[in-house]
């Protein structure tokens, strides 16, 4: 078991996240896959967090552009292929369609995704050119469905869907004082899609999945 400190800010406090390693999934011939990620360790320390006007920038950012109409609540953000674009979609229950971005935000390309969109949360890439896509958004911590969806952009009605649940959680949802397994976050890292949680119960801890 691996712990993570990560100090963010002193007035945000010490933020403890948890991972820990799985061996890869093996490839399965119906494209499916079952899996039971890795439990996390305890939880971390409390931290607070201040509301922040939603036009205001960090110190050393600038607004480059903003997304074309028609990409609603855009959930996620990935580099694309094509040096200078990147992949979005948008959020929950909406049409199964990846939009193809530039920089400043206008489109420039699209494509309908093999799998519905229940809720999708999060897109990162491995090295060998295969996206994960994050169908895991669970804002009342009772989905039973929930799934990672791979796919190569040149052929994305052939995705290989990995079904997984969380070894941790027992009910569905759990009490209200427990609910933190809402996944709004994924990452790829040396052979794994590590999965971050929400906290909706404390809004202290983010626990890490792989």
């Amino acid at each position: 078991m691996l712990y993570i400190p990560l100090l963010i800010r002193p007035l945000l406090g010490l933020l403890v996240l948890t991972s820990a390693c799985s061996p890869p999934e093996e490839e399965v011939s119906d494209n499916q896959s079952n899996v039971t990620l890795q439990a996390p360790g305890k939880k971390g320390k409390k931290g607070g967090h201040k509301k922040k006007n939603n036009d205001e920038l960090p110190a050393g950012l600038r607004r480059v552009g903003h997304l074309a109409d028609g990409i609603f609540e855009s959930s996620g953000l990935c580099a694309a292929p094509e040096a200078g674009t990147y992949f979005t979609f948008g959020d929950d229950g909406q049409q199964p369609t990846v939009f193809r971005v530039d920089a400043t935000g206008q489109q420039v390309g699209q494509f309908t995704l093999g799998a519905p969109n229940h809720d999708w949360e999060s897109l990162s890439r491995d090295n060998s050119g295969n996206y994960y896509m994050g169908d895991c958004g669970n804002n009342n911590n009772d989905r039973r469905n929930l799934a990672i969806l791979r796919f190569r952009p040149e052929q994305p009605d052939q995705v290989s869907k990995i079904n997984f649940r969380y070894p941790d959680q027992t009910e569905f949802p759990p009490s209200k004082k427990e609910r933190n397994f809402d996944c709004e976050a994924s990452l790829w890292h040396a052979g794994q899609v590590y999965l971050f949680t929400k906290d909706r119960a404390q809004e202290t801890t983010c626990k890490v999945y792989a």
